[in-house]
């Protein structure tokens, strides 16, 4: 069997064996010599199969693509942080495992770039709290994600307490109920 298995329609006999001759011999000449002795006496189909299971993953198109990547991440602004951290860990584990390898500093700073700004001071106020030793980028994360907690929890006491406290105010100011029917949260319209 020969690289071009299928295309031989319309070519003369002699000329499509030059041809297909020519590209195995191209293949295997690109070849490191420990590949090329292994696939030597591989038939075309089986040398492909080989090729293709051993390098499909692993080669430089996936390094790349998987490194670019992992550095346009960004966290959408509507995302949670632990929705971005999930994704994020996501793309980490597909460039390593195409062969890339990140130093903590490296993560750390690829990581926050792709944050969204109150996210990101948050970074860089936990990165000044660890200091000058290499980044703990774990509990980065785990600060990350108290921080959204807390603010969640904000946002809910808010809604518990602003209309309340305006509705106070409007009985105060009119002596009924009345006007606390239209009041919404100043920051979530509820």
């Amino acid at each position: 069997m020969g690289v071009l298995e299928g295309y031989s329609e319309g070519i003369e006999p002699e000329l499509f064996e030059l041809v297909d001759i020519a590209l195995q011999e191209l293949i295997l000449a690109s070849l490191s010599l420990n590949l090329r002795a292994e696939l030597e006496d591989k038939s075309v189909n089986e040398a492909y199969s080989i090729l293709r299971a051993r390098f499909a993953s692993s080669g430089v198109a996936a390094y790349t693509t998987s490194g670019v990547k992992l550095c346009l991440l960004r966290q959408a602004p509507e995302q949670s942080i632990l929705d971005y951290i999930t994704k994020w860990d996501g793309q980490k584990a597909q460039y390593k495992t195409s062969g890339g390898e990140l130093g903590p500093r490296m993560q750390m700073g690829i990581f926050v770039a792709g944050l969204q700004p109150q996210y990101s001071r948050e970074a860089f106020l936990e990165a000044a709290r660890q200091g000058n030793k290499d980044p703990d980028f774990e509990g980065l994360k785990q600060a990350l994600i108290r921080v959204s907690i807390f603010e969640a929890n904000q946002r809910e006491f808010r809604h518990q307490d602003i209309p309340k406290q305006e509705n106070e105010r409007n009985e105060l100011n009119t002596g009924s109920e009345i006007g606390s029917k239209a009041l919404k949260c100043a920051h979530c319209e509820r």
